[in-house]
């Protein structure tokens, strides 16, 4: 849900259009959740404070407990138990404060499509708090819709020249199905205080491609 370039501008860290697209134009968050310039891009997720007021402070890095959350969680848990109802319930008190009035209808999705509206709506409403990667090791093993995708990532390095910064070089990343890399690597300090532990073994990760400019 994020891109990665080397420029020094803010855009280095705005939010991919592939996840500015899953906020439709009747989605307030579109607007209160994204700050928008022409010369950066998506160029910061927000919450909180008026949509006009560039000076809106990034949320995005901060670890928080939100009632949005809990919400969301119950709409998961009763969705995988079978209790359609209140999964639908659940879903639908949020996304009545969260899409224009005019404009909202309740969702009435059924067992895949409602599982997959409610991933969406994790990832449209919780995005870049810190929940994306478990919620798809999550979706991984899950025993009632099991979720896998291909992953790639793209890593651009700029040069600056004559006050420009001109692209270099693209590399692409792939983080394949059921990958090693899921799991995440052991915290050093935990190594150092359990002797002989061994690391989760994830491997050096290889380009898959390489575009020079």
């Amino acid at each position: 849900g994020i891109r990665f370039t080397i420029s020094g501008l803010q855009k280095d860290m705005g939010i991919s259009d592939e996840l500015y697209a899953l906020y439709k134009d009747n989605d307030l968050r579109k607007s209160y959740f994204v700050k928008y310039s022409e010369s950066g891009g998506y160029v910061e997720y927000v919450k909180g404070g008026a949509v006009a007021d560039f000076s809106r402070t990034s949320l995005s890095a901060n670890f928080l407990f939100r009632t949005a959350e809990a919400y969301l969680n119950l709409a998961e848990a009763t969705a995988y138990q079978g209790k359609e109802d209140d999964a639908r319930k659940a879903l639908n008190d949020l996304r009545v404060k969260r899409l224009a009035t005019g404009q909202y209808t309740n969702s009435e999705e059924s067992g895949a499509d409602l599982i997959e509206l409610i991933r969406e709506e994790r990832e449209r409403e919780l995005c870049l708090e810190g929940h994306r990667w478990f919620d798809l090791r999550r979706y991984m093993v899950c025993e009632k819709q099991p979720y896998t995708k291909t992953i790639r990532k793209s890593y651009t390095t700029f040069e600056y020249v004559s006050w420009t910064n001109v692209p270099v070089q693209t590399v692409v990343y792939q983080l394949e199905e059921n990958d090693a890399a899921y799991t995440l690597p052991i915290p050093k300090e935990v190594l150092e205080y359990n002797t002989g532990m061994k690391n989760n073994e994830r491997g050096v990760r290889p380009v898959v491609e390489t575009i020079n400019y």
